[in-house]
């Protein structure tokens, strides 16, 4: 890996997904693996009139899947790997910062909210997130 003032490194998987994460190598019996810490997947957005592309990022290990916060991943997996530009840097620092208050805990919920109440809930959040002008990253 390129020497850098922080461990973050955008790495584009073998499935065609950019994964932005802390990365640590391990080298060991001539193969290597990276761990990725709070990995989080990087989606391309094509803009309204279709002439510009935005970057958001969604949790490529959710909550619900796994309470790890770190995920080894094989070299044999890498296609390439690269320091992001620092605007992606402070985008990514302020996405986990305020992951905490975007949280929808979803476990919090009564099991017997059915199907209906769970999208009314969720359709009810996300048009507060709206009014209030935030964006969904």
């Amino acid at each position: 890996m390129t020497q850098s003032d922080t461990n973050l490194r955008v790495i584009r998987l073998k499935t065609g997904d950019d994964i932005m994460a802390e990365v640590t190598v391990e080298v060991s019996n001539k193969t290597s693996s990276y761990t990725l810490r709070n990995p989080m997947r990087i989606m391309y957005v094509m803009g309204n009139e279709g002439s510009s592309i935005s970057v958001a990022m969604v949790e490529w290990l959710f909550k619900r899947v796994s309470e790890d916060e770190e995920v080894s991943v094989s070299q044999d997996n890498i296609l390439f790997e690269a320091i992001p530009t620092k605007a992606l840097q402070e985008y990514y620092w302020n996405y986990l910062d305020a992951a905490s208050s975007r949280i929808i805990e979803l476990e919090d919920m009564d099991a017997e909210y059915d199907s209906l109440e769970e999208t009314r809930y969720i359709n009810d959040m996300l048009e507060e997130i709206k009014k209030k002008g935030r964006k969904l990253n």
